[in-house]
């Protein structure tokens, strides 16, 4: 089943406020895992947490994808945006540098 199919199936089972509430969780255990890493980050032992980032970047993606459908975002809305930061964040750096 294609992304976007599963995507308004778990929509449509468990409802916006569930699924927003789903995200919200996931946000927060990917910035749990980040802080873990942070504690360990200049030693070997934040290999260890490479996996779990990797797993909740994932859940976060998947979660990211179901709030443009429950907000009806257009990917391109998104992109243009997206330049607009980037071009913004370039040229901080041209200055910084």
């Amino acid at each position: 089943m294609p992304l976007d199919d599963i995507v308004r199936k778990a929509i449509s089972t468990y409802g916006d406020t569930i699924q927003l509430t789903v995200a919200i969780e996931e946000l927060s255990e990917l910035q749990k895992e980040l802080c873990k890493a942070i504690r360990v980050y200049n030693t070997e032992d934040v290999n260890n947490y490479v996996d779990n980032i990797i797993e909740e970047i994932a859940d976060v993606e998947i979660m990211l994808v179901q709030l443009k459908v429950i907000f009806a975002i257009r990917n391109e809305e998104i992109e243009r945006i997206k330049d607009f930061k980037l071009s913004r964040l370039e040229a901080r750096l041209e200055d910084n540098g």
